[in-house]
């Protein structure tokens, strides 16, 4: 386990990584074990700490988001400092995830999101840029820069890309955002990924007045699941043409998906109601629709109409921001956040499920 909040999970080199604000790990008994600052290993069999050198990632580092890239690199992005090649670099690095070993350096503004192509680094903050795999930026794609209106939010909401993956060549970008480059856009953009165009492309069914923002999406064919806080929620829509094709209602933000298997997806957040069938509103956490089903922090939906499976129950306990990171892995569930106890039992930041059972 770790000593504090995991934002990201991902599997990579063989390995579990994990990105967060921990400083170390914890011993199967929670009691302190060897630093891991901000960046963590574990062999997905054992749970026990990967044999790698974490990189060095300065004081107090925060790791947002972790992407493998197609030539085997661990792309890591967040907030933190580190040395490459005789300079100090910030906020992005690539890294072996067989060795723990600095393979790429980059500067970069802070960042919550990453997404490495065969050519291209892609990194989202409060704007979106593009860089080569050396390094350097990529110029001839124009940033992409993201707006709030503050008249629809009810608290203070952030402007921030939050997750970006690839459709039919494009960039799709998800994140808190009422405008893009100063046009209306909710909750994701479709980039053009050379120039940084956005496209003329929107989610269906998101009215301008819509408090919603993306915090997560995976795509599946030319299907794009998404988890959105704000007007909480998770979705389906065709990622060709923004079309909904099932939405279920949240009582707290969604704020990462997983494809468990072609029939079933796995949603966290900081959610405690579900609901139960189309068109349903569960409210919010504070004063919930009781009629929605409750099922805290980790939810299972079927992929093809978003019905909640009422048969899933893993309790994620004792933290209101709940479930941040995902990873399927051999059938396993591996699960990173703020939370406790998982499956009812002690467990601090980070578990391991054996399926969808909730074991």
């Amino acid at each position: 386990m770790v000593d504090a909040r995991s934002w990201v999970v991902r599997a990579a080199g063989r390995k579990i990584w994990v990105g967060g604000t921990f400083t170390r790990y914890l011993t199967p008994a929670r009691t302190p074990g060897s630093a891991a600052r901000g960046l963590a290993a574990f062999d997905p069999v054992t749970g026990a700490p990967a044999a790698v050198a974490l990189p060095n990632l300065g004081t107090n580092p925060t790791v947002y988001d972790l992407a493998p890239g197609p030539d085997g690199t661990l792309y890591v992005a967040g907030t933190f400092e580190y040395s490459f090649g005789g300079k100090s670099r910030q906020n992005l690095v690539g890294i072996d995830p067989r060795t723990g070993a600095i393979v790429a350096g980059f500067s970069t503004p802070k960042l919550r999101t990453v997404l490495a192509t065969a050519d291209r680094v892609y990194a989202g903050g409060v704007r979106l840029e593009s860089y080569r795999l050396g390094g350097a930026r990529d110029t001839p794609f124009r940033t992409v820069t993201a707006t709030i209106d503050p008249s629809l939010r009810t608290h203070d909401t952030r402007r921030q890309f939050r997750d970006l993956v690839v459709s039919g060549g494009d960039i799709i970008a998800i994140g808190a955002f009422d405008f893009i480059n100063g046009a209306p856009q909710k909750v994701a953009v479709k980039i053009d990924p050379y120039s940084g165009r956005p496209r003329t492309w929107k989610l269906a069914g998101l009215a301008p007045t819509s408090a919603a923002f993306g915090l997560n999406a995976v795509l599946s064919g030319d299907r794009l699941y998404v988890a959105a806080g704000g007007s909480d929620f998770v979705g389906a829509y065709r990622a060709s043409d923004g079309g909904q094709i099932w939405k279920t209602d949240t009582s707290g933000s969604s704020q990462v998906i997983a494809i468990y298997d072609a029939a079933t997806l796995i949603v966290g957040g900081h959610f405690e109601w579900v609901a139960r069938s189309p068109g349903q509103q569960c409210g919010a956490n504070q004063h919930p629709n009781t009629a929605c089903f409750f099922q805290p922090r980790l939810a299972a939906f079927a992929t093809a109409n978003g019905v909640v499976n009422t048969s899933y129950t893993p309790r994620i306990c004792c933290n209101y921001t709940g479930v941040w990171g995902l990873a399927v892995r051999n059938g396993d569930l591996h699960v990173g956040g703020a939370f406790t106890n998982a499956g009812g039992r002690a467990q601090s930041h980070y578990a391991k499920f054996a399926s969808v059972s909730g074991a």
